[in-house]
């Protein structure tokens, strides 16, 4: 007998005792000797040698049997090395049990790049919004009680003011939680007004009694006074300013209780006494944000982001209300003939103002602090000029004028000097969304690539895990499959069980070459279009998502088959042969085309009328595309792979084969690509000096305008 021959058979045979090579050498013996005393046997009766052989493997039976039976009885008699091999196989499942709740973790699935999300987070819903989602496995959660209480209040109350009541009532000697309430109230005002104005009143005078030297809560109390004791009115008007026609705003004053003004004016006039200002926004935000610590990944990042998006800063209406209120009621007073009165109001302005902007800690306080000056420069000089103090009225219109001009050269800015588009559709959607209303900003196009970049690794992180839901379900499919299959066949069939080079040739063609391909694409930015934003690029990037998660199960899928196939001609198993028409295969080839264009090349080929049209066009071919090539196929393998019984070994050695390899896959995934993916995202969130990264602020660039701004009013009140 041809010697190839017979050890290609005695490997078939002993396939189910790969695991154990000492065993397997044994018993191929055995069956090498049974083997060769059966065909001297058929030789010395007569036969030939051809037929001999012929005879001889013919008694020896389905070899897909046999080797399911030598498997069988030599299992027990494997050592403890086989053994261990065979449970490290059984170990897969258990194995992809854990990569699936690493993988599919709630905390770091929630994130959204649409306008209409990220529009949500910077209008500060933060009760509802993404700040409050931070759901994950109960044995992955890392706050403490006390810190979820810091960061959300106390949930299981419905108002806000409540939820953020429980905070100071758990540390009551904090005066940031105090201020943190009694803000959080002025936000909560409901349909009974008398009961909201009670509970106000008398955390305030608590408040006052904890921390009699701040004055935030004389200047909320003469706010809540004006409130009640006068109407303001106001109406535009046109005025030249520097040559220029500008539409300025013009104040009134209804008087409705003077006790109430007269009370509002001392309320007043005591902030400005005392020894410091403080509102703690900054304090309160920055103990949350401590709480959360550095961001590691984009999710966690714009829950930060909408956590200072989310910042309450109510007081400043009250602040207006006390400043139109207050000097208006001055001007009045002066009319009036009580001149001493109205001087004694406007005295303390600058300290009023100097007060508020030195507590200052975001664009619209600064901006606020601006409007309020804006206000005292139309009335202070001209309450000085009146009462004969030029000097003063002099002095109080120069200093207004400089504490004003800072914002009034950034509106400027903001107006005339925006960034050049282009250079938005390089930087990351949030750098786009919330930038532009900032002015010009002195950065290079390489700051704002930055953020890009970010959002690109969020997205192919929730790529891979998509690419992992697939794998999981194709294992589960794979395994009931497989269970069905040898139940309705009675057969184990380890004479076609997948080989080590299989699944490691599988797992480098299937799964690292195409995704590293992608990976260089992504990183290189040279194709695809990768130099834009995903908002810029998301037809590409679309196209591209859609070759990966398909391209990576179908390689998978027909190299199986073709392995499966080829064993089964070779052991004379009948398998079923290929469906596939021409137009079957020019249809899958026009649909491979069909992504590899617009996956290659970037948005502004396919954008001359707009991208709506494009994504559109892209959409409905795809989805035909998908139908023809993917859907319909599938159905039909679903429909057949159940129906006929005399390939049950093929679809069980098919089903069987591919889990393990799809098991092997999810692991890879999990430990490899998303552990990269994850490493690149924080790196990545580390360097930027733009938009991510821990908030100061809503952006280190809203950060940046601030602080400028505001050291240039503090240094015109000096």
């Amino acid at each position: 007998m041809d010697k190839a021959k017979l050890e290609k058979l005695l490997d078939d045979l002993t396939a189910g005792l790969k695991a154990d090579p000492e065993i397997r050498l044994d018993v191929r013996s055995e069956l090498r000797s049974h083997l060769e005393e059966k065909i001297e046997e058929n030789i010395r009766s007569g036969l030939s040698e051809a037929e001999s052989e012929k005879q001889a493997l013919k008694a020896f039976g389905d070899p897909v049997r046999i080797s399911d039976g030598i498997a069988a009885a030599n299992t027990d008699k494997m050592s403890l090395r086989g053994k261990l091999r065979v449970l490290a196989g059984a170990l897969l499942i258990p194995a992809v049990v854990i990569c699936a709740f690493i993988t599919f973790n709630p905390a770091k699935l929630q994130v959204n790049f649409t306008p209409e999300h990220l529009r949500d987070i910077t209008a500060g819903n933060y009760g509802s919004g993404p700040a409050d989602r931070n759901k994950t496995f109960w044995f992955l959660e890392k706050y403490t009680p006390d810190e979820k209480l810091i960061l959300y209040g106390d949930k299981s109350r419905k108002s806000r003011a409540e939820q953020q009541k429980v905070i100071w009532k758990h540390f009551p000697e904090n005066k940031v939680y105090l201020a943190n309430y009694v803000i959080s109230l002025l936000d909560d005002r409901n349909k009974d007004q008398a009961a909201w104005k009670e509970t106000l009143t008398s955390a305030l005078e608590t408040a006052k009694l904890q921390e009699p030297d701040n004055a935030l809560y004389d200047y909320i109390t003469a706010g809540l006074l004006v409130e009640s004791g006068c109407e303001i009115g106001s109406k535009r008007k046109r005025v030249i300013r520097d040559g220029k026609e500008t539409v300025e705003t013009e104040y009134c004053l209804a008087i409705k209780d003077r006790k109430l003004m007269d009370k509002a004016v001392e309320a007043y006039l005591a902030g400005t006494r005392k020894k410091y200002y403080r509102s703690y926004v900054t304090d309160m935000l920055r103990y949350r944000l401590d709480i959360m610590g550095k961001p590691r990944n984009i999710t966690e990042n714009i829950r930060q982001i909408a956590v200072s998006a989310g910042t309450l800063l109510p007081h400043l209406q009250y602040f207006r209300n006390t400043v139109r209120g207050v000097w208006k009621y001055a001007e009045i007073l002066q009319k009036e003939g009580n001149q001493r009165e109205a001087l004694r109001i406007v005295a303390p302005w600058k300290i009023f103002l100097k007060q508020i902007t030195e507590d200052a800690g975001f664009l619209i306080d600064v901006l606020v602090d601006a409007a309020l000056a804006a206000v005292g420069e139309k009335i202070i000089p001209e309450i000085y000029r009146k009462a004969g103090e030029i000097k003063s009225a002099v002095a109080a219109g120069h200093v207004l004028g400089k504490i004003l001009e800072p914002s009034r050269i950034w509106k400027a800015e903001v107006k005339e000097s925006r960034l050049d588009q282009k250079v938005f559709e390089k930087a990351g959607v949030m750098a786009g969304m919330l930038l532009p209303a900032l002015g010009k900003i002195d950065y290079a196009e390489e700051n704002f690539a930055v953020s890009k970049k970010i959002e690109y690794t969020a997205l192919e992180k929730f790529g891979a895990v998509l690419l992992n839901t697939l794998f999981m379900i194709g294992m589960t499919g794979a395994l009931l499959t497989a269970l069905y299959w040898r139940l309705r066949s009675g057969r184990k069939a380890l004479l076609l069980a997948p080989s080590a080079g299989l699944v490691g040739k599988v797992l480098f063609l299937g799964i690292i070459l195409p995704l590293t391909a992608y990976f260089l694409i992504s990183v290189s930015g040279i194709l695809g279009g990768h130099e834009y934003n995903i908002r810029s690029n998301c037809i590409a990037l679309s196209a591209q998502f859609i070759i990966v998660l398909a391209a990576v199960p179908a390689l998978i899928f027909v190299m199986i088959r073709k392995h499966i196939r080829r064993r089964c001609r070779e052991l004379d198993i009948a398998y079923p042969e290929s469906t596939k028409s021409k137009i079957d295969r020019v249809v899958g080839a026009v649909a491979i085309i069909f992504f590899f264009i617009f996956a290659i090349l970037p948005l502004r080929y396919f954008t001359p009328r707009g991208p709506l049209l494009s994504i559109m066009t892209i959409g409905l071919v795809g989805a035909g595309i998908a139908a023809g090539c993917i859907i319909i196929p599938l159905v039909r393998y679903l429909l057949t792979i159940f129906s006929d019984g005399k390939y049950a070994l093929y679809y069980g050695a098919l089903a069987k084969t591919l889990a393990p390899v799809l098991a092997l896959a999810m692991i890879f995934i999990t430990l490899l690509i998303i552990p990269y993916l994850e490493w690149r995202e924080a790196d990545l969130i580390g360097r930027d000096r733009v938009i991510y990264g821990q908030p100061r602020s809503f952006s280190h660039v809203e950060d940046q305008v601030t602080r400028r701004l505001k050291t240039a009013m503090l240094k015109a009140m000096e």
